[in-house]
Order: structure tokens, then sequence, then C-alpha cells
């Protein structure tokens, strides 16, 4: 709710804060996680997309130069 004499930036503001204070102090680690990839993936489910689970591994591998199917280049999907 609005405060009196607050603008709507600051309760924005205000209620943010407040709900980071709340998933800092209440939520562990992977759950905070989980939420985030749930906020990333909800967008993209909803125009029919899937977002995979980057891997270790796959984290890796993203940051060669060259791609594995395109030699010498980047196809844009590795």
């Amino acid at each position: 709710m609005q405060r009196e004499g607050e603008s709507l930036d600051q309760t924005f503001k205000r209620v943010a804060d407040t709900w980071a204070w709340f998933t800092d102090n209440f939520y562990t680690d992977a759950e905070k996680l989980a939420m985030a990839e749930d906020e990333v993936k909800r967008p993209f489910a909803a125009l029919g997309l899937a977002v995979r689970r980057a891997s270790p591994a796959s984290a890796s591998s993203s940051s060669r130069s060259t791609c594995r199917r395109k030699p010498g280049g980047r196809c844009g999907t590795c």
C-alpha cells in the first residue's frame, strides 16, 4: 500500500527493498536460484520456447572462441 505523501516510485522501492530483505533472510540460496530460474523461464514458456539449464560443462564450453558445429566461427548456439 502506498503511504501518505509517498510517490509511486517510492512505494515500489520500499516494497522491493522489503522483499529483498525478506528473501535474503528467509530463503536458502537454492530457493532463491530456483525462483530466479522460474522468473527467467516463465516468459519464454509463454512464447512456447524452452530454456535449458546450464551445466558446468556447457557453461565452460560457451566461452570457447570457436564453435563445434561451425569450424572457425560461432553458430550462435554454442
